[in-house]
């Protein structure tokens, strides 16, 4: 769950670039050196993307194997959703690359499928 102080950092770190943000960027490109910048910048992995989904969602979802560790590896929060949705699912359902690793990966970390 985000705070009040985790949205205000996050804004503060947040530069829109053509509609997203530079940490969905870099969750997009799977780029961990980067998201992990704007982490210490104060970027939250507990706080949702402006799109609404969480960033373990989003990097599960799309193939992100690299943001994935970097998310798990910090504490991320393994049951928080997005539209129902955990991470798991996302990754389940995706099509993306990586897709066989980041389920292990989640499992591993305790993820489950029940909703």
């Amino acid at each position: 769950r985000s705070t009040r102080k985790e949205s205000s950092a996050a804004s503060d770190v947040y530069k829109r670039q053509g509609g997203r943000t530079a940490f969905e960027l870099s969750i997009r490109n799977d780029d961990d050196a980067i998201a992990h910048d704007l982490i210490r910048a104060g970027a939250s992995i507990h706080a949702p993307l402006p799109s609404g989904e969480t960033p373990l969602c989003r990097a599960a979802g799309t193939g992100a194997v690299r943001c994935v560790r970097l998310f798990l590896l910090l504490g991320v929060n393994i049951s928080a959703g997005a539209g129902g949705l955990h991470p798991l699912k996302f990754a389940a359902c995706s099509h993306a690359p990586n897709t066989k690793a980041i389920v292990r990966l989640l499992i591993e970390a305790g993820a489950g499928m029940a909703l």
